[in-house]
């Protein structure tokens, strides 16, 4: 209840920004209808307007619709028919870009504009590739991965937000997972690093300037690195003081330590790369 002025206020922004997204995307839609042809490529004039709304180069919208068209049958692989048809979450979860990350469900979700928020266009596509690349701007990646741990859509991140994130972190193994009580020291800790107003929720003002300290935030140019990455800062922010037992200290010792690991191979997964074929077919 501490928070209905600050969640109000977030609501209303998101609903701002929603709004925006749909006139965005309506726009871009009729343009499309008019500027598409029954060919493989995205018109230049598309490609313009595609570039303004994003944080993408003409190389990297051409590639992203590429690979959206690989995920349509045949007879929908047209640019028309490409920028009307959705695909579904098990569709875009195949790709080896989000297969392996620990939040993709939630990804997926978070840029849908279905009204079940089980399908991508391509537009929502091109949106999730825009806010995880090197040039977006840190309060965009910040306002996405606040939503992507926001797992149950309310505009805060409480203990129960919390609880799935370091969750999706370590694991459900019993080698890796924690005790009731150890995730509830674990969370004590965040909130007492992060919950600046102290109300038991962390809203997005504070998850920004809590994130704001971590020297590596603004680097982040991909899903993996971003969301490992913010989410391993507050992991490990909270977990030296969480642990005071020699023996909670050596379990999280292990499962950091696992997660370090498993943080540091981000860099090999696959990413969106242009493949020399797609580059030689690319305008200078």
């Amino acid at each position: 209840m501490g928070k209905s002025h600050g969640a109000g206020h977030l609501s209303c922004r998101w609903k701002e920004e929603e709004d925006l997204r749909s006139e965005k995307s309506s726009r871009r839609s009729a343009r499309s209808a008019a500027m598409g042809g029954s060919g493989s490529r995205l018109s230049k004039e598309l490609l313009a307007e595609y570039q303004d709304l994003t944080f993408l180069t003409k190389q990297e919208i051409l590639l992203a619709h590429r690979r959206f068209c690989e995920l349509l049958p045949q007879e929908h692989r047209g640019v028309e028919e490409s920028l009307q048809v959705r695909v579904s979450l098990e569709q875009i979860l195949s790709l080896p870009e989000l297969k392996a990350n620990p939040f993709k469900e939630r990804i997926c979700k978070v840029f849908s504009t279905s009204p079940t928020r089980d399908s991508l266009s391509f537009e929502d596509f091109l949106d999730l590739l825009s806010v995880f690349s090197d040039t977006a701007t840190p309060d965009i990646k910040s306002h996405y991965a606040f939503r992507i741990f926001d797992f149950d859509d309310d505009g805060t991140l409480n203990r129960e937000d919390l609880s799935q994130l370091v969750n999706c972190l370590t694991g459900e193994g019993e080698d890796t997972r924690l005790s009731a009580s150890e995730m509830k020291q674990l969370i004590d800790n965040i909130l007492e690093e992060s919950d600046i107003d102290r109300d038991g929720t962390i809203n997005l003002s504070e998850f920004q300037h809590v994130i704001s300290r971590s020297p590596d935030f603004a680097r982040y140019d991909h899903s993996s690195h971003l969301l490992h990455g913010v989410s391993l800062f507050f992991f490990f922010r909270a977990a030296p003081t969480a642990y005071g037992g020699s023996q909670a200290r050596g379990r999280i010792g292990a499962v950091a330590a696992g997660l370090c690991h498993s943080h540091s191979n981000v860099g090999s997964n696959p990413r969106l790369r242009p493949t020399p074929q797609l580059r030689a077919t690319l305008d200078p």
